[in-house]
């Protein structure tokens, strides 16, 4: 999922990152199932201050929950890290 001169981004609404080039008014998440816009879209490297055992580069795809560890069960987010 690695681009040169892109940022990742990762959505709130659906807890997936994606390449975005530059963020603007009219941004929305990447992935047609999603339909969240700008103010739902964080940098990862944020995402990865507040989870650092996320990995540096996300797998495309993948839901990374903000509550809670991948795999447990706790927080609001729910568990499991898995494909959405």
């Amino acid at each position: 999922m690695e681009e040169r001169g892109k940022t990742i981004y990762w959505c709130l609404h659906c807890e997936r990152a994606f390449h975005l080039e530059s963020l603007n008014w009219k941004s929305k998440c990447a992935y047609k199932d999603c339909g969240a816009w700008r103010w739902d879209l964080w940098e990862w490297k944020e995402i990865r201050k507040l989870i650092p055992d996320y990995p540096e580069v996300p797998i495309e795809g993948e839901k990374y929950p903000l509550y809670g560890k991948p795999g447990n069960n706790c927080g609001t987010g729910g568990g499991a890290v898995g494909k959405a």
